[in-house]
């Protein structure tokens, strides 16, 4: 907020900023860095305000400009209702300060309990316009690397513990309110006086500082801090942010000024924390005992028995709190090879424990050696993969088993100790390499106060597992993390999380592990009721291996509705809303597994079964469209049907008196000369007009029945009488014109066997045709119904082809359209061809 200018270190470089813009990023900050660099910064050039701002603050001068959009643009401003002068910091949109510290910076109390000694005071934090800032009044010219640059050598004694009160309330009263500032650095400690005894000092520059009341893993883009000050468990993929890191940052900077010196000579990100993580620091330079405890208080690698306020307040009283043993190890040729504190009386594993005389020999690993046993197991977990490949080999094993041996002999462990060493060793003394189980188990005994991480992936129960989780299963990105998937099947299959669960931060673990397998045997329990549901779903080949046989990435996603299923059950919520709307048609099944929202699992399936679900809506709401244009095509056909029919009714019902009448003319007539020529006799005659008169009914009954029924145009001639009497005539007169003689034999026969019926059986006339026409007019009919659907569904499936919805093919083509590898279609090989002809030949 408000630091002066940054100048240059003694090697004549600029510290390192609090994000290292400058530096390479290294293999954790690679992730959260991506390969495409910082995106472009909205607030353009940071010396013209933006309106918001400009038209209250007047800029003086402008203190730092953002070299990435992680930075803020700091600037000297007048406020132009007051005329005070004060420090603005205007922040990246994306990259605004955490709420509520901004909130407790501004309304804390002036005293108090919850009054924050030494702390920047806020006058102003919010939002305008889009444009986070905040602004702070002038605490100071100088801060304190600048001073220290200014003075080479080690500072004054009471300068150095005015900084350690000054900076230790500070500290106190921010952890109390759950603030962890993650980059104490010289540079964020603004000095408001020279004078030695009181240097009025005030800790600034909160832009990455988080409020976190209990420890928690940062995510990967929460890469923060100065390499040269950051604490040894700020280098693991994910930082620990907790305010054990606060008070080492702390001891670096009182190391560095009461010794003239950094403890950390590389100035370089990678090779700073390489140092830091390698446990040696040069504390020589320190000469001062009680600073020089102090030092070793504040710097030690295990942070469970790093000093916090109540040691340093104790040592601030004149007190001698107990201290760990600062690690003898170091990187492998380090010129600074003399431990100072090889001779401290206090130099045990553990604060106040016997062993001091007890020395363990040297064992290599990863281009380091090794003496104690915690320092091992962090470099084991932190190197994953190389101490993988190493315990592979049995040499490695070997000479790793008679160093456990040798460890487990000091005092510093009991007897139980002892015993679980003994029962973890078979498994690195077998000709096979040891399981992840067993690596997890030796972690767990050489270094008892490691988070729980496993492979450098944190799956610790508030947040590390579920993001694990949440990255293998994919679900909010549509694609897994193959390798977090990996390490979740490990987690898995070798029982992982119970060995977990005893580190710091881990506890739960054991719990989570057994919900987590609770829940995969349920899922097939989940399925085989849906496919009792609904049993069509059983004979769908394409779901089983989904949800018959979870892959990792549903085992991840099991694993993740366990380890956050408040969370999941939102997100799987909403998604499933959002499904649900975009469904075409409803889908029973799917709204049967939707019926349950407070169950994650369900919902689980159900996401799983999305596509499923949508193949299955799109296919229901084609049958409906099917069925309605169906509908609308009958309904035309009957239209146009019945616009024909009305248009040639007349002429239909005149073709069907006509043939009737030519029909019933020919045997009246005949009876009418065959009654007054009195060729029959008289019982015969009258039979006969007996029949007659009904006869010549039924005939115009049927064929007026006929015509109505069919109609135009399918009535006449095809299907009419009057057609069937000229087409009898025309056959006649054809062939006699052919062949007169033969011609005149059959008219003979005929007139011949007309007489006879008329002298014997008149009666036969009017029965015989009234029989014939009523057997002709129930096949005629019976034909043209059928031909009738027959050329309705033609034209149907002509109109509706291009409708079909072409179902996805195995081989990922679609039906009705090209191959991939160029083959002909369904249309383009002919296979349509009958149904053309057949549309064709009824048209």
């Amino acid at each position: 907020m408000t630091e002066p200018p940054r100048t240059a270190d003694r090697a004549g470089t600029v510290p390192p900023t609090e994000h290292e813009p400058f530096a390479a990023p290294t293999e954790h900050e690679a992730e959260a860095a991506g390969a495409t660099g910082p995106a472009p910064d909205p607030r353009g050039d940071a010396d013209a305000l933006p309106p918001a701002l400009a038209a209250r603050y007047e800029r003086r001068e402008v203190r730092k400009r953002p070299a990435v959009p992680q930075e803020a643009a700091v600037l000297r401003v007048t406020d132009r209702q007051d005329g005070t002068d004060c420090f603005l910091k205007w922040y990246h949109p994306g990259h605004r300060p955490d709420p509520e510290v901004w909130r407790i910076l501004r309304d804390r109390p002036a005293d108090g309990p919850d009054a924050l000694p030494h702390v920047l005071r806020l006058h102003r934090a919010e939002v305008r316009d889009g444009h986070p800032f905040d602004t702070a009044p002038v605490c100071g010219e100088t801060h304190l690397a600048a001073w220290s640059q200014d003075r080479p050598g080690p500072a004054p004694l009471p300068f150095v513990h005015a900084v350690v009160r000054q900076a230790a309330a500070a500290l106190t009263a921010l952890h109390r309110q759950g603030i962890v500032h993650r980059d104490l650095s010289p540079a964020n400690l603004v000095l408001g006086s020279l004078d030695p005894p009181g240097p009025d000092l005030t800790v600034i520059d909160f832009s990455d500082a988080v409020h976190a009341p209990r420890p928690r893993f940062g995510a990967a883009s929460e890469w923060v801090g100065t390499a040269r000050y950051q604490a040894p468990e700020a280098g693991l993929a994910r930082q620990l942010i907790h305010p054990p890191a606060d008070w080492w940052s702390l001891g670096m900077i009182i190391a560095e000024l009461a010794g003239g010196r950094h403890p950390v000579r590389h100035l370089t990100a990678d090779g700073a924390r390489a140092q830091v993580v390698s446990g040696y620091l040069d504390l020589s330079a320190v000469t001062d005992p009680r600073l020089k405890l102090l030092c070793r208080g504040l710097l030690t690698q295990d942070f469970e028995y790093r000093w916090g306020a109540e040691e340093v307040a104790a040592w601030l009283a004149g007190g001698t709190p107990a201290t760990a043993r600062r690690p003898a190890d170091r990187l492998t040729g380090d010129p600074l090879a003399d431990d100072p504190l090889a001779d401290d009386p206090l130099a045990d594993g553990r604060p106040d424990g016997p062993g001091a005389a007890h020395r363990l020999p040297v064992f290599p690993f990863a281009g380091r050696e090794f003496t104690e046993p915690r320092l091992l197991g962090q470099a084991l977990a932190e190197h994953w993969e190389t101490a993988r490949r190493a315990l592979a080999r049995r040499g490695t094993r070997t000479e790793l088993v008679d160093w456990l041996r040798n460890a487990a002999a000091s005092p510093r462990y009991g007897e139980g100790d002892r015993e679980e060493l003994t029962a973890l060793l078979p498994a690195f003394t077998a000709r096979r390499p040891p399981g992840p189980a067993d690596v997890v188990r030796l972690l767990n005994w050489l270094a008892p106060t490691l988070p729980p991480v496993h492979r450098r992936e944190p799956v610790d129960p508030a947040e590390g597992l579920a993001l694990l989780a949440e990255r293998a299963a994919g679900l909010t990105t549509g694609d897994g993390d193959p390798a977090a998937a990996d390490i979740t099947d490990e987690l898995l299959d070798h029982r992982i999380l119970p060995l977990l669960d005893a580190r710091r931060g881990g506890s739960g673990l054991s719990r989570l592990h057994q919900q987590w397998a609770a829940e995969l045997e349920r899922w097939p329990r989940l399925v085989a009721a849906l496919h009792a549901e609904f049993p069509e779903l059983r004979r769908r080949r394409r779901t089983e291996p989904a949800v018959r046989r979870p892959d990792a990435r549903l085992r991840a996603a099991v694993l993740w509705t366990v380890a956050a299923p408040e969370a999941v059950r939102r997100f799987l919520a909403h998604q499933a809303a959002r499904q649900r709307e975009l469904l075409p048609a409803p889908v029973p099944w799917y709204t049967w597994l939707l019926g349950d929202e407070g169950d994650p699992l369900r919902l689980l399936l159900a996401h799983t079964l999305a596509l499923d679900a949508r193949d299955d809506a799109e296919q229901a709401a084609l049958r409906q469209r099917i069925r309605e244009e169906e509908a609308r095509t009958v309904a035309g056909f009957r239209r146009e049907d019945a616009f024909i029919r009305s248009l040639e009714h007349r002429t239909v019902l005149a073709w069907a008196v006509g043939g009737g009448a030519a029909l019933t003319f020919v045997w009246i007539f005949v009876l009418g000369i065959t009654d007054a020529l009195n060729w029959a006799p008289q019982e015969t005659v009258a039979l006969a007009w007996i029949w007659a008169v009904p006869g010549a009914a039924a005939v115009f009954a049927l064929e007026l029945w006929t015509a109505q029924r069919i109609g135009a145009p399918c009535y006449h001639p095809d299907r009419s009488l009057a057609g069937l009497v000229i087409r009898g005539a025309e056959r006649p007169a054809r062939r006699a014109r052919r062949s007169p003689l033969a011609g005149a034999l059959a008219l003979a026969a005929a007139l011949g066997v007309l007489v006879l019926t008329l002298r014997w059986a008149a009666w036969v006339w009017p029965a015989a045709t009234v029989s014939a026409l009523g057997w002709w007019t129930w096949h005629r009919h019976r034909r043209w119904t059928g031909e009738h659907r027959r050329l309705r569904d033609l034209a149907w499936r002509g109109e509706l082809r291009g409708l079909l919805v072409p179902r996805q093919r195995r081989d990922g083509s679609r039906n009705g359209a090209r191959p991939q590898d160029g083959g002909r279609t369904q249309q383009e090989d002919g296979r349509d061809a009958p149904a053309s002809q057949e549309r064709r030949d009824h048209g």
